[in-house]
């Protein structure tokens, strides 16, 4: 048997009813975001205003914090200048405390100086008394110390040097010549007292040694010995002026 033929009906299409709701969808919610967001938002933003106050609020949290630190800082000078002000008056209280017997060592103290003054006056005086009856004592002339021959000189010429603690004397026939200590080396009148005795026949040289001359004399025997001369020493005791009237022949180098 022949097959039926299927009768060809036509399917309706919804294609332009469904892009038509999707525009008509996509208007409504356009219009409704486009009323909430002017509602929101109905005056504009301004940017560099709200920058000008974040800057002016952190400015503002700075200076706090700055105000806060400085109420510490005057807190704690409150407390310190507080315990100065106690510590000021406990010392005051404890100087008024003291004050008495400081005035008291203070009287005592004036007295023993009082005391001490006078005594002082009193040393004074007597010292004055004592430098008086010592310039009278070194005023007073020393007796002349004699100085005799010792051993044979017989047929000699004594020529004198006297070694003191200062320096030398050369006995010349001009009269006595000084020689300080420091400059007998280099000293003109020494070397020409040198040469004299070693040009004189039988010339001796004699040191009288005055206390703390022996050292100098020992400076004058190198000069003397060079001209081999002969020599001999006499210690002379004291300070005295010497007496060499004992000697026959009187000293004559020059």
């Amino acid at each position: 048997m022949a097959r039926r033929r299927r009768k060809h009906r036509p399917e309706p299409s919804l294609f332009p009813f469904l892009s038509i709701l999707a525009c008509v969808i996509g208007a409504l919610a356009l219009l409704i975001t486009t009323q909430a967001v002017g509602q929101i938002a109905e005056e504009p933003v301004d940017v560099d205003r709200y920058e000008a106050l974040a800057e002016q609020i952190e400015r503002d949290r700075q200076e706090v914090e700055s105000l806060q630190t400085l109420a510490a800082d005057v807190a704690t000078l409150r407390a310190e200048l507080a315990a100065a002000r106690a510590a000021q008056l406990a010392q005051q209280s404890a100087g008024e405390a003291e004050a008495t017997p400081l005035r008291e060592r203070l009287q005592a103290a004036g007295s023993r100086h009082s005391a001490l003054q006078r005594e002082l006056d009193q040393l004074a005086e007597a010292a004055r008394k004592r430098a008086s009856e010592l310039d009278a004592l070194r005023g007073r002339k020393e007796a002349p110390v004699r100085v005799r021959p010792s051993g044979s000189g017989y047929g000699l010429f004594p020529q004198f040097i006297e070694c003191r603690r200062e320096g030398l004397r050369l006995y010349t026939a001009a009269g006595p010549v000084d020689v300080p200590a420091h400059g007998i080396s280099t000293s003109a009148a020494f070397r020409n007292f040198v040469r004299g005795v070693s040009q004189r026949e039988n010339a001796s040289v004699i040191f009288l040694i005055r206390p703390g001359g022996v050292p100098l004399r020992e400076i004058a025997l190198k000069s003397i010995r060079e001209v081999r001369v002969r020599t001999a020493e006499i210690p002379v005791p004291g300070d005295g002026p010497l007496d060499l009237s004992a000697f026959e022949v009187i000293p004559s180098a020059s």
